[in-house]
């Protein structure tokens, strides 16, 4: 069989591997845990009932998420956008004419987008949490709390208790006025650690599938030569020990779903600007005894995640090298059937 034909097999059975295992992982993250609610027919107004804040505007159109279960490869529940017609309001309630046997999202952890995965969860008991939330440079919060100007808008810091699991649409319903709501943000200091917590990890993982990549290569350049069988027995355990170690990371590893971007995990911009928005802001409040932790974490598991990788990256690499001139250096001796070259002149002088 032809040998360029067999390593291109080899680094896309590899790359395939990875990706199934690095979706699976994407997909459980980025499931969007949501609060639902469904309409109810008020009979004084003659028309559903339904939370206000189930009601989302665009550019003064009104719509709502409704929940719907997809089928096959679409299997599980996925948020769909549906125009709705308000016919009025009362207080928190919104007035439509809708399916009263339709779920809806009320509030998720974050903003998410028309087709995301969706997860409904029960509300639970309240824990202690410290909350920052940045508002426009101005506006005035619906809870009172620590307020200092920060940048060109405002931060405001609350030690309270938060219900659970976090859902920051819920907690900015509470905290600010609905018309300043898209131009807010919450953080809890809990969902914060947990994410900072998960960057050695998120390392790690990134590390064992650059390793079971650098092990395809390997193993493509040893392919053809003689004597090998020991070599491809080693690369191959030792993709199958990486995959083992890359499945019990990911398993082991949980980011917060509030502090995650919308529609693509590897909004890099997201996490750049997340983390400089978390630093000013912990730093705003460093006298606060746990935003100085917070900070210091910060700091201590970025450098931890920079350092493995960088790392880990230069001794795989340095490996492939080594390995690399290795099997360059046996390729030739077996050429030559396993002797040694000689440099005695032939035809010598007879004496």
């Amino acid at each position: 069989m032809n040998k360029a034909f067999l390593r291109g097999l080899v680094v896309a059975a590899v790359l395939l591997i990875n990706c199934t295992l690095l979706s699976g992982f994407i997909e459980r993250q980025m499931t969007v845990p949501v609060r639902e609610c469904s309409p109810r027919y008020d009979n004084a107004v003659g028309s559903q009932r339904i939370p206000a804040d189930a009601v989302r505007w665009e550019d003064g159109q009104s719509f709502l998420y409704a929940i719907q279960e997809g089928q096959g490869l679409t299997a599980g529940l996925w948020a769909k956008r549906v125009p709705v017609n308000v016919i009025g309001t009362e207080g928190a309630a919104a007035f439509v004419m809708e399916d009263e046997s339709q779920e809806y999202v009320l509030y998720g952890s974050r903003p998410f987008q028309d087709g995301e995965r969706v997860l409904p969860v029960e509300e639970g008991q309240a824990q202690p949490d410290t909350l920052l939330l940045w508002m426009p440079a101005g506006a005035s919060p619906l809870e009172q709390g620590v307020t200092i100007p920060l940048g060109e808008g405002e931060a405001t810091l609350y030690s309270r208790e938060v219900t659970q699991p976090f859902l920051a649409e819920r907690e900015l319903a509470q905290l600010v006025p609905e018309e300043l709501r898209a131009q807010s943000a919450v953080i809890s200091c809990q969902e914060l650690e947990k994410l900072l917590n998960g960057l050695p990890w998120l390392a790690g993982a990134a590390l064992l599938v650059l390793a079971t990549l650098l092990l395809a290569i390997l193993f493509c350049v040893a392919l053809g030569q003689a004597r090998r069988w020991p070599w491809y027995l080693g690369c191959g355990v030792a993709c199958l020990l990486a995959w083992a170690g890359l499945v019990l990371v990911l398993g082991r590893t949980q980011l917060p779903s509030s502090l995650l971007p919308t529609g693509n995990i590897f909004a890099w911009g997201h996490y750049s600007n997340l983390f400089q928005l978390a630093e000013k802001g912990l730093a705003a409040f460093a006298e606060n005894a746990r935003c100085a932790e917070l900070l210091n974490l910060l700091g201590q598991r970025q450098r931890e995640a920079m350092l493995l990788l960088a790392g880990g990256a230069a001794l795989l690499c340095l490996l492939l090298v080594t390995m690399g001139m290795y099997l360059r250096r046996s390729s030739g001796f077996h050429a030559r059937g396993g002797r040694l070259p000689s440099f005695r002149k032939e035809g010598g002088d007879k004496s």
